[in-house]
């Protein structure tokens, strides 16, 4: 686990070792590094939960082929955890069609289900 301490540790003992060799070089840091330096990068995880509504969701608004489907099979949730995922989902889209392709990804994952 690399902290804001350790980068800066570990580039100023590059800086060191580049200045005792008599090299000078620059280093830009951009993306993580540089939000991590900056103090301002922050990870949050989505609960287990969410992710199986997050990628339920998206696997109904695509296909059962999609990479959504596999990451869902992945989480390998629960029937139950699939049903109440499936509750939230038609919360976001309560369209005839998101509800029949909804029907056939759970389906595809060997779950019944009835949104009535």
């Amino acid at each position: 686990m690399l902290d804001r301490g350790s980068l800066e540790d570990a580039l100023t003992a590059v800086g060191d070792l580049l200045a005792d060799r008599g090299h000078a070089i620059e280093v830009v840091a951009i993306g993580g590094g540089s939000l991590l330096l900056y103090g301002g990068l922050a990870v949050r995880l989505a609960s287990r939960y969410d992710q199986v509504c997050f990628k339920l969701y998206a696997a109904a608004d695509n296909s059962p082929r999609s990479k959504h489907f596999a990451d869902l099979k992945e989480l390998a949730p629960s029937a139950d955890e699939l049903r109440r995922a499936a509750r939230w989902t038609i919360t976001h889209d309560p369209s005839e069609g998101f509800h029949m392709m909804l029907s056939q990804v759970l389906a595809a994952l060997g779950v019944e289900w009835n949104d009535a």
